[in-house]
């Protein structure tokens, strides 16, 4: 035999085919719940055995040194190997509480998107910023929900991190497990189910504002020169500072004064009750408009929204939005549940058995991921409604 012309992608495909049915085989002849309780341990690890093998498998037949898809993996015959692995990982789940003799409960059903590593790349990045910037609020003593008034959004902070290698840095070693670094074996099906709908969840909400804001900029639907002048957002009040007993400004220690000169400056007075100079305040909120700074400009006294970007919206739109704000807010109960969960996270407990009270959450979750997608479906309807009616 001429081994030169054997092709070994072709080869390496033909073993994952045959652990593919290895493993379905192995599926359909496994009962978790005919199992006694020491059979379920030894099946379970055997599972997980079958899993770390066959995973190993598919990624060395697949891998490339380009970018493009060794010919016979298409987008189908991957499809069918991540269906496998799914249901390997539920029979496993089955097996796991089997082992421990502790009650199940169901999963919600997470429809995947075309590009599902992808999707959960990116909800994954969400949630673990969502678990730092819980840290960082909770180091600064500060409350992790808004007032509301002109920060209505929970997330809309400076401070998010979703740079991949900057919340490995920042996270605390006791939660860096949730980066799913060098596992062999997926996370345990209930942490996925935590960080997707957690990530997806957070994901609507943060920046949704901004994005909101850009997108009607980009279709000329808004003015891109909206709130950049201080006088947009703010009301002349020289006299009423001095009159309380606010004489100068914080910022530069200039006196306030209307008049023409160059060593006092006229003070104006933000939507959160501050005392500003006019000139020192136009200056602080050049640093967002240069893109040094990210979000809406924030008060320098309190960093409160220097105005709601609602505001800043078509009319017709507003009712819409703020409706889905309301939404987002409805209940803090269910965010706080959610933050307390990922606050505790344990590696130890990662891949073990669950309370079904952890069941009952993502249930909410779920059925909150789902109202948040109508919402913006509806959102985006009125957006293309709105475009039309300006092209008129």
């Amino acid at each position: 035999m001429n081994f030169s012309t054997i092709d070994v992608s072709e080869v390496l495909f033909h073993h994952c085919q045959y652990h593919r049915k290895k493993v379905e085989a192995f599926i359909a002849s496994t009962d978790a719940q005919s199992l006694s309780q020491l059979e379920a341990q030894v099946v379970q690890q055997h599972a997980l055995d079958l899993l770390k093998d066959y995973l190993k498998r598919v990624q060395k037949a697949t891998k490339s040194s380009s970018s493009e898809k060794p010919t016979l993996w298409s987008d189908d015959m991957i499809r069918q190997h991540v269906n496998t692995v799914d249901a390997l990982c539920r029979a496993e789940r089955e097996l796991r509480y089997a082992a421990h003799a502790k009650e199940i409960f169901p999963l919600p059903t997470i429809v995947k998107g075309p590009d599902a590593r992808r999707e959960q790349q990116l909800q994954t990045r969400f949630a673990v910023a969502r678990l730092l910037w819980l840290f960082q609020k909770k180091s600064e003593g500060r409350s992790t929900f808004p007032s509301s008034g002109t920060s209505p959004l929970r997330y809309d902070d400076a401070e998010w991190i979703l740079d991949p290698d900057y919340q490995r840095l920042r996270l605390p070693d006791t939660h860096k497990f949730l980066l799913a670094l060098n596992r062999e074996v997926p996370m345990s099906l209930e942490w996925q189910a935590v960080l997707k709908l957690v990530g997806r969840i957070t994901l609507a909400e943060h920046g949704f504002l901004d994005m909101a804001c850009r997108l009607l900029v980009s279709q000329g639907m808004i003015s891109k020169d909206v709130n950049k002048k201080v006088e947009h957002f703010t009301k002349s009040a020289t006299m009423e500072a001095v009159l309380l007993g606010n004489p100068e400004c914080t910022i530069c220690t200039l006196a306030y004064s209307d008049a023409p000169r160059d060593d006092v400056e006229p003070a104006v007075k933000t939507c959160c009750g501050h005392y500003i100079g006019r000139n020192c305040l136009q200056a602080w909120i050049q640093s967002w408009e240069n893109g040094q700074k990210e979000g809406v400009p924030k008060c320098p006294n309190c960093r409160s929204h220097l105005f709601c970007q609602i505001d800043m919206l078509p009319e017709r739109l507003q009712p819409c939005v703020r409706e889905y704000i309301a939404y987002l807010r409805s209940d803090p109960e269910l965010d706080q549940q959610a933050d307390s969960f990922l606050l505790a996270a344990c590696e130890e407990e990662v891949d073990g058995c669950f309370d079904p009270s952890l069941g009952t959450m993502l249930a909410r979750l779920y059925d909150r991921s789902i109202r948040i997608d109508e919402l913006i479906g509806r959102l985006w309807d009125l957006v293309e409604i709105e475009r039309t009616l300006w092209a008129i």
